[in-house]
């Protein structure tokens, strides 16, 4: 992106989503219920989910968009 307000805007939104995906990847890894946890194990609450889908969806929304008007 060049180095305008609005490119730098964009770098930082992007690696704001960035972040969230790699948080929500350590979470799922260190909370998340398929790597055999014991009885007392307390999987995170449902927020955590909703979050990572809607910054998820908003992410490939982007992408998609960003494919399809490079190909227009």
């Amino acid at each position: 992106m060049p180095d305008t307000p609005m490119g730098n805007s964009s770098k930082e939104i992007l690696g704001s989503l960035s972040k969230i995906v790699i948080g929500m990847a350590n979470l799922r890894n260190e909370f998340g219920t398929g790597h055999g946890r014991n009885s007392s194990f307390k999987p995170l609450p449902v927020r955590y989910g909703k979050l990572t889908a809607g910054a998820t969806i908003t992410l490939i929304e982007f992408l998609l968009d960003t494919i399809e008007s490079k190909n227009s």
